[in-house]
């Protein structure tokens, strides 16, 4: 049976049932439309960094709202837009006029006219419609406020009911881009903030994609951990999804039927640089001992605890006939490791405190790299 069972939950742009860890977000968002429940307009902008679920949770709780109000006879449509690829206002308003009409012409009509079209179709059909400027950060830089004031002041220039609500999307501050006129239509109130995902968000996350896309049992718990600490170092879950789907790809390709630690790895190091001997120039001997002990340790599962490595690292000392440090003086070299970024350690409770180990560099490439060294 093939590892990947169904592919499209594989890409970030699927939407899945239900959004983790975005549900304080979602009520925040139906709870200010309660004035579009009641025949209003409402403007509002979700502000986070990339992959924190910004417009997933648009897509998610436009479809919802739609639904909802399709229940008690009112309608709502939605046009998305994605403002890196408009370049004008022009642009913008065209992709309204064809978010209900797909024939819409993009020349030889003035914006007022576009203005127009829209607010006949609006009226005329009973519809209210919600506009989502995903990126509008772009758009306010490249042609200014213009767009987001004409918008949210539709009645004004229509002289129209206003039935066009507005959900904004940026990276950044998007409301301090725009001027006075165009700011005063959405209050700071209104700003929805989308804080990164944890690691242990961004595991609930690979985890639900990976039930809905691959085999029963065909990933470790081990590789869903290792792939939400990569991935939480910018709490990014579409990084996460994308090491899924790579991890997935490779291990399917090599007839393997479960997604291991090595996979995630290799799909990871997809990403980066690749290892080489010159990841190695800033460490000495006893470093490079240490290192090999580590990854040696790190061949058959996701993690090692610092007594694992150091009991491997004396071994290695022996093969290679090095004295092996001290206990204080190996913290010292696995600290150093951690500070060239070839390895990373976590505080956990056990029997005790220690740290475990991991990596996100493929193993068996930096095996053969530091053997090949010491053996020279």
């Amino acid at each position: 049976m093939a590892l990947i069972r169904d592919p499209r939950p594989l890409s970030y742009d699927y939407l899945p049932p239900e959004l983790p860890h975005r549900e304080s977000q979602l009520k925040e968002m139906s709870a200010l439309f309660d004035r579009v429940r009641d025949g209003g307009a409402q403007n509002i902008m979700l502000k986070g960094r990339v992959g924190t679920g910004k417009t997933a949770s648009a897509r998610i709780f436009t479809e919802s709202f739609i639904s909802e109000m399709a229940g008690k006879g009112k309608r709502i449509v939605k046009a998305y837009i994605n403002c890196r690829s408009k370049t004008s206002s022009h642009a913008v308003f065209v992709s309204i006029a064809r978010s209900f009409s797909s024939g819409f012409p993009s020349a030889g009509i003035s914006e007022d006219q576009m203005m127009d079209a829209i607010a006949t179709h609006l009226e005329r059909e009973g519809v209210h419609l919600i506009v989502i400027l995903d990126e509008v950060d772009y758009l306010l830089r490249r042609v200014g406020s213009d767009v987001i004031y004409k918008l949210s002041r539709f009645s004004e220039f229509s002289e129209r009911p206003q039935n066009i609500s507005i959900i904004g999307i940026s990276q950044q501050d998007a409301i301090s881009l725009m001027d006075e006129a165009a700011r005063s239509t959405f209050r700071r109130s209104n700003v929805i903030l989308f804080p990164q995902y944890s690691a242990g968000e961004l595991a609930d996350i690979i985890r639900q994609r990976a039930e809905l896309a691959l085999a029963p049992d065909a990933i470790t718990s081990d590789s869903i951990e290792l792939m939400a600490d990569i991935s939480a170092r910018d709490g990014d879950a579409r990084y996460a999804i994308e090491l899924l789907e790579r991890a997935a790809l490779m291990a399917q390709a090599t007839g393997n039927d479960q997604i291991r630690a090595e996979h995630v790895r290799r799909a990871s190091a997809e990403s980066s640089v690749m290892f080489g001997e010159e990841s190695l120039e800033n460490l000495n001997m006893q470093e490079l001992l240490v290192f090999l002990g580590a990854l040696r340790r790190l061949r058959a599962s996701a993690y090692a605890t610092t007594g694992e490595v150091e009991e491997e690292y004396r071994a290695v000392c022996e093969e290679y006939g090095q004295e092996p440090r001290g206990h204080t003086q190996f913290w010292k070299y696995l600290n150093d490791l951690e500070l060239e970024g070839l390895v990373s350690t976590e505080l956990v409770s056990g029997k005790g405190r220690t740290k475990r180990i991991s990596t996100d560099i493929p193993v068996e490439d930096a095996i053969a790299v530091i053997e090949k060294r010491l053996g020279a």
